[in-house]
C-alpha cells in the first residue's frame, strides 16, 4: 500500500481505483460512475483485495453487501 492509502489492486473492469484508511478502517472504492466507501474493513480484507487475482470477483464474493457502505456523491 502506498503512502497515500491508494491500494496497489490487480486490474479490474469493476474497480478503476481503490483506497483504504487503516486508522478509520474505511475503504473507498471508485467503480468509475460511482464511489463506494464501506466502513470498518478489517486490514486482513484489504490485504487479500491486494492479492487476489481479480479485484472485481473478491469484491463481490467477500466486500459487497458485507459491510456497511455509502455511495459518495460527486460535487
Amino acid at each position: 500500500m502506498s503512502s497515500d492509502n491508494t491500494l496497489s489492486i490487480t486490474p479490474s473492469s469493476a474497480i478503476e481505483s481503490a483506497n483504504y484508511n487503516p486508522k478509520t478502517k474505511d475503504l473507498l472504492i471508485d467503480f468509475g460512475k460511482s464511489q463506494y466507501t464501506f466502513a470498518q474493513v478489517e486490514p486482513e480484507v484489504i490485504e487479500s483485495l491486494i492479492e487476489a487475482d481479480s479485484a472485481g470477483s473478491y469484491y463481490h464474493a467477500n466486500i459487497k453487501g458485507k459491510y456497511s457502505s455509502v455511495r459518495e456523491v460527486s460535487i
